[in-house]
């Protein structure tokens, strides 16, 4: 009985020691990721260790990394994950970076041009809406019709990890991220004579304008951006959220880069039957291949699709077809829009 009694003591001083914890919840250095990753709060440029969360505004949180060896392995993680789970990993660490506030900026967009009244009505509200992100997030530099506002961009990785005042820390170093504002207007070329970017329209949909381009990165990867350009009732133009997207390659000289179910990278050299893409906010931003070591040129060409020229069955429904062992959407030939390739990479 006396030992029933110290048991039943020990185990209600265990649980109010997990409630008082719980009440004074210390925000770092409480690893994340193994022991590379924790998130502190970086204030007025100083970083605070040790503190709770009820003291500190989320926008002030950021990733820390005990060393240089730590980011540099950070980074390499999230080079293999798609742009959402780039997105969607930082956040779930409990970062709000400027790629979270690129959506939520675009969620407000939309809503402005559904509640203006009138024309002048909306212009106004956007130049409020303009101030509101300035310094944060940029304006299209070459389509200045494109009212869309980003989050700038820097070595391809870091606008993923540095928080919403573009820092992160490495050791007891706060780091300013290298960021900068560029266009998210692909080059454009006239159908018909479209190689490695196009961009095109459907008949009985003028207002919407579909892009595409795959391109060469410093690293030697090869890009693909695939998005949709609406016109809006006013004039102005933006990306449009509700767009799926359906991509086949046929390229030579090329492996193929998947995203495994853990963001671990996978390489192949055949490529998926087809890729699918559902309503990415600012259209497909990946990479998806690199070049052979030793090739001069990375020749083909792709096939192209969206939800408004993928098969649909008598409900409406995206239809399906059996290719090998894959169910995968069923995509015409003769509806693709086809993009000619031919990619020099990068010297070695």
């Amino acid at each position: 009985m006396k030992n029933f009694i110290l048991l039943l003591l020990a185990v209600c001083v265990a649980a109010c020691s997990k409630q008082e914890g719980f009440e004074s919840e210390v925000l770092v250095p409480q690893p994340t990721y193994g022991n590379d990753v924790s998130v502190v709060s970086v204030v007025d440029g100083k970083i605070l260790k040790t503190s709770t969360r009820s003291q500190f505004d989320d926008e002030t949180l950021a990733l820390a990394f005990p060393t240089q060896w730590a980011y540099d392995n950070f980074k390499k993680r999230l080079s293999g994950m798609s742009k959402v789970q780039k997105i969607e990993y930082v956040k779930n660490l409990g970062v709000k970076t400027l790629k979270d506030l690129e959506i939520i900026a675009d969620e407000e967009l939309e809503e402005i041009d559904s509640l203006a009244a009138s024309n002048v009505e909306f212009w106004q509200m956007y130049e409020q809406y303009k101030e509101k992100y300035v310094g944060l997030l940029y304006p299209d530099s070459e389509d200045k019709n494109n009212l869309t506002l980003y989050a700038p961009d820097g070595d391809g990785i870091e606008p993923f990890i540095a928080n919403q005042d573009g820092v992160y820390v490495v050791g007891n170093e706060v780091v300013k991220a290298n960021l900068h504002p560029i266009s998210r207007t692909s080059s454009l070329n006239t159908v018909g004579n479209e190689i490695n970017s196009g961009s095109w329209s459907l008949p009985a949909i003028p207002e919407k304008t579909f892009c595409f381009s795959l391109n060469i990165t410093e690293w030697n990867q090869i890009q693909i951006r695939y998005y949709t350009r609406k016109t809006m009732w006013h004039g102005g133009s933006k990306d449009d959220p509700h767009r799926d997207y359906y991509v086949k390659y046929n390229l030579n000289n090329i492996t193929y880069l998947f995203t495994g179910p853990y963001g671990q990278t996978i390489s192949s050299s055949a490529p998926a039957p087809i890729y699918s893409f559902y309503q990415p906010r600012h259209g497909v931003d990946e990479i998806m291949g690199q070049p052979y070591n030793n090739a001069i040129h990375v020749t083909g060409y792709t096939r192209l699709w969206t939800d408004l020229t993928v098969e649909h069955d008598a409900d409406g429904n995206v239809a399906t077809e059996v290719v090998g062992n894959t169910t995968i959407p069923k995509c015409l030939d003769s509806k693709a829009h086809y993009i000619n390739i031919d990619l020099i990479p990068l010297s070695r």
